[in-house]
């Protein structure tokens, strides 16, 4: 993993399904968006530390990361 490679500077997953999300909590970033745009599931919604439900939203949180 990225981590694993001792890469430390941000990395932002984006994406709406399972796969993505164990795949940020194998360590492969930084951050998570959840991504329910075009859809959305639940668990995602729930386990995901940020969740945008509009390109508005996610715009927000990416800014937000970013600029951390």
């Amino acid at each position: 993993t990225i981590q694993k490679q001792n890469i430390t500077e941000t990395c932002i997953m984006v994406g709406d399904g399972y796969t993505d999300l164990e795949a940020f909590k194998d360590k492969a970033c930084t951050h998570f968006i959840g991504f329910g745009i075009h859809t959305q599931r639940d668990i995602i919604k729930k386990e995901a530390k940020h969740f945008a439900q509009t390109m508005d939203e996610f715009n927000h949180i990416l800014n937000a990361l970013i600029t951390k």
